[in-house]
């Protein structure tokens, strides 16, 4: 549970679903310098005795699947959109009046994926050219902490899941503070936003863990005295 408190004028930056750097939904397994992509048909079912049925780079689309199969192209939509506006193809799609033309354009502009040990093509769909839905109470596309983030600690965030709330509740030139930061996942996610952060945490363990992970983090660019540990921890008086 996430509990928001704020006084007046406190910002609040609604997100959308994997918004995130890093971070994409199930299904998007490809990556590229484009972004993360998942792999969509170039074929949909059913015959046709139209040019969307005649074979291509020697693959005839009337024999794929029971009922057959004709090809298609992304020529209005949003991939189209994300073809046209990023400039991957020139001209697309008026400049290629067959559905052939428009394959090979496709397969020229690296939008065409080719499975290992399977002979049908899919197109790369981008998750850039996909809506995002705005992000609700319920997070379905964080997850657990990836191997390379692990710590050992067990209450451990995902460095994802702290961006959000960093993104969400802050503005530039604000200052992030955790008073129980644990492993350093909020002071992390604060100085990759480019925010300033106080980050507090009464244990000695945690210390060494944040003191590790920033060290990590920064590399050379560390310095060691921006940790503060303090040894005459103060413990309260009116208990």
């Amino acid at each position: 549970m996430l509990l928001f408190y704020a006084g007046e004028g406190a910002a609040w930056n609604p997100q959308s679903m994997s918004g995130i750097s890093g971070v994409a939904p199930r299904g998007y397994a490809g990556q590229d310098e484009r972004g993360p992509w998942r792999a969509a048909p170039l074929l949909a079912q059913g015959r046709s005795v139209q040019e969307s049925g005649e074979p291509w780079r020697g693959i005839d689309p009337g024999r794929v699947g029971k009922q057959g199969s004709h090809w298609r192209t992304p020529s209005q939509g949003a991939m189209n959109d994300f073809i046209v506006s990023n400039g991957l193809i020139p001209g697309w799609p008026a400049a290629f009046p067959t559905i052939q033309e428009r394959l090979d354009a496709l397969d020229a502009a690296g939008l065409v994926y080719w499975p290992v040990g399977v002979k049908l093509p899919n197109l790369k769909r981008y998750l850039a050219a996909a809506p995002r839905p705005d992000v609700e109470d319920i997070f379905t596309d964080i997850y657990n902490p990836g191997e390379s983030e692990r710590t050992g600690y067990p209450t451990q965030k995902p460095s994802a899941l702290l961006e959000r709330i960093i993104r969400t509740s802050s503005n530039e030139g604000d200052v992030v503070l955790d008073p129980f930061c644990g492993t350093g996942t909020a002071l992390v996610a604060a100085d990759k936003l480019g925010l300033r952060w106080v980050g507090i945490d009464v244990s000695p363990t945690a210390a060494a863990l944040v003191d590790r992970r920033l060290r990590e983090e920064w590399g050379s660019g560390y310095r060691r005295d921006s940790l503060t540990v303090r040894q005459d921890i103060p413990r309260r008086t009116d208990m």
